[in-house]
């Protein structure tokens, strides 16, 4: 899903806003780390940012496979 969210001014403070509890999140171990990462993935859809999105959601439920392994352009997005 590539839908663009128009930037404005609420997405733009909601993005700010969700990185500053993020960020909370992370340095005081609020949350587990698969429950960050989906709040990033949302992060990353604010600010209409695919490759990290789908960086996020790779991370979230796994890097699809096959029976030759993984493709390169996954591979490639893991790297990051």
């Amino acid at each position: 899903m590539n839908e663009q969210i128009p930037p404005s001014k609420e997405s733009l403070e909601e993005a700010l806003g969700l990185s500053y509890i993020i960020i909370n999140n992370i340095e005081l171990s609020e949350l587990n780390l698969s429950v960050i990462v989906l709040k990033a993935l949302r992060l990353s859809r604010l600010l209409n940012d695919f490759k990290m999105a789908k960086i996020f959601e790779y991370e979230s439920s796994g890097y699809p496979t096959s029976p030759k392994g993984i493709s390169n352009d996954k591979w490639e997005l893991g790297l990051i």
